[in-house]
């Protein structure tokens, strides 16, 4: 599995917060996520809707 679909996983079944998940996709900044030259970028360590609570 790449990264890209290791993101899309996360955004889709992630329970990310909307905002968050649009905050992603301005600019298209899941690129950067995706071109990450780390294998697992901290950006992977994406917060979830009950973390706001």
């Amino acid at each position: 599995m790449d990264k890209a679909e290791i993101l899309y996983n996360h955004i889709w079944y992630g329970n990310l917060a909307e905002e968050f998940v649009s905050e992603l996709y301005k600019d298209k900044r899941y690129r950067q996520i995706v071109k990450h030259r780390n294998e697992v970028p901290p950006e992977f360590r994406l917060p979830r809707v009950d973390e706001y609570h």
